[in-house]
């Protein structure tokens, strides 16, 4: 499936980061420290931490007092305000999907609708991008879920990317065992299903690739992790998942998972033997 890239509007996750980094930029320029300016703006060195890593918005007062602060030129305030006042609906959007997803996550979905390359090592899960409904039913279930039409709708809101986002590239480590954990752990149909939805994103995008590290591969197998990759003005990171908080790492740190990422994609399958693979693999659950 080929799609026709749209104008695009950063979201407000990205928009939070971008103001961050501005922002950090001219506190450096103006050789001040974090506790310094937040003296200068009346806030704690933690507060001004969150604002820089876009872990958090800004009212438009607060903006306002930090340009004052760092003496920032005309055309710079310009647009730290346009950014900071951006996408009101894309905001409101985001807030309710902060009542039903864990506070951690809330501005993923955010970022990989802004992302131009995302890269995913789930080991032996299955990347929640991928997530057939009957498969998501049945996670959402395990968990104990009461209710599971909140968080099921956030998780199909959340597979819109790959229309929403057509200029990025999805690439999809998972170990061989994940499949075979799915194969065996699951009713046959939930299985069936899952390995036709994930053949059907390889035949559908494009944009799309799928791949198997297999059991025989010689590699260091590090914990589940993603890399998101976004254009100049936005710095690239990774997060890594956990059951409380979602973790992301910059610069340094990120070249470890660089590294990491090339050796589990050098020792993977190709795409086109791991479409047969799941084929494979489904094959005796329909028969």
């Amino acid at each position: 499936m080929t799609t026709s890239p749209a104008r695009h509007s950063p979201s407000v996750a990205t928009q939070r980061v971008r103001i961050g980094e501005l922002l950090r930029d001219w506190r450096e320029r103006r050789r001040l420290t974090q506790e310094q300016l937040g003296e200068l703006v009346s806030c704690s060195q933690s507060k001004i931490a969150k604002i820089e890593g876009g872990d958090c918005g800004l009212k438009y007062v607060d903006l306002d007092t930090i340009v004052g602060a760092l003496e920032l030129p005309a055309e710079v305030a310009a647009e730290l305000r346009e950014m900071n006042g951006v996408n009101s609906s894309l905001r409101l959007r985001d807030e309710h999907r902060a009542t039903t997803s864990p506070t951690w996550f809330r501005d993923m979905p955010a970022f990989e609708r802004d992302a131009t390359r995302i890269r995913s090592w789930t080991g032996e899960r299955i990347s929640g991008l991928l997530h057939a409904e009957g498969y998501m039913l049945a996670q959402y279930t395990a968990y104990g879920y009461d209710n599971v039409d909140e968080p099921m709708q956030d998780r199909w809101e959340r597979q819109k990317v790959f229309d929403l986002n057509p200029r990025c590239r999805f690439e999809f480590l998972l170990s061989e065992s994940a499949i075979d954990r799915l194969v065996h752990s699951l009713c046959p149909h939930i299985a069936a299903d899952q390995l036709t939805h994930m053949l059907w994103l390889i035949d559908n995008y494009d944009t799309v690739t799928i791949r198997l590290v297999p059991y025989l591969a010689i590699v260091y197998v590090d914990p589940d992790y993603t890399i998101l990759e976004f254009e100049p003005g936005t710095r690239d990171f990774v997060y890594t998942e956990n059951l409380h908080n979602s973790p992301r790492a910059y610069a340094e740190d990120l070249l470890c998972y660089e590294r990491s990422w090339d050796a589990l994609a050098e020792a993977a399958m190709d795409p086109a033997r791991t479409r047969e693979v799941l084929a494979d693999r489904r094959s005796p659950l329909t028969d």
